[in-house]
């Protein structure tokens, strides 16, 4: 089982906790990279990386998509005023703004590899694990929700970014603060919904 704490680099969740006041009443905890994920081989070479773990209610019957949607929709508020100031910028660096699929399926039996959730496409789906992709010209984005049940049940959320230029190191400069803060917050929404 991965130990709490984390062994990352570049523009890393290393020391997140300490340096931004973590609060487990506020964030999910920040954890090292679950090897049984399939993005084990991306995760070494990736530019952006980080991991966030939160235990699961044993009555908890979601699979990965169902967790993935439960953390993700709907989107709060603030979030999507955030997405919006973002959009509004990297727009003019030629960064993917669109929204994809809008319509999303509380039913996670309905998902497979290709569908859409939001602007995320499915690039791996079993069990215990889904892989959302989202790519541009600047940077290649993974995201994974894996459930272990190894010792009791828990849900790892990935994020594993390969930039492909300067801008994307840029970018993710800018963004990865905002995206832990975001995904810290939403992440801890799985203690509340089962």
């Amino acid at each position: 089982m991965p130990h709490e704490g984390t062994a990352n680099v570049g523009y890393s969740a290393g020391g997140f906790e300490e340096k931004c006041g973590w609060r487990a009443d506020i964030m999910a905890r920040v954890y090292s990279f679950p090897e049984q994920s399939v993005l084990r081989d991306r995760y070494a070479s990736s530019t952006y990386r980080d991991c966030y773990c939160e235990v699961l209610s044993e009555t908890d019957k979601r699979g990965p998509v169902g967790l993935f949607i439960s953390v993700m929709h709907p989107m709060p508020i603030w979030v999507q005023g955030l997405m919006t100031v973002r959009n509004t910028v990297v727009r003019l660096f030629g960064l993917r703004t669109d929204a994809g699929n809008t319509k999303i399926e509380q039913d996670e039996s309905c998902y497979k590899v290709g569908d859409y959730v939001g602007f995320f496409e499915i690039a791996y789906l079993d069990q215990n694990e889904v892989v959302f992709t989202t790519n541009d010209r600047h940077l290649d984005a993974s995201f994974s929700m894996l459930i272990d049940t190894a010792d009791g049940r828990r849900a790892y959320f990935t994020s594993v970014v390969k930039t492909k230029e300067k801008l994307g190191d840029v970018y993710m400069f800018v963004i990865a603060p905002f995206h832990r803060f975001i995904v810290g917050r939403m992440f801890k929404r799985l203690r509340k919904s089962d």
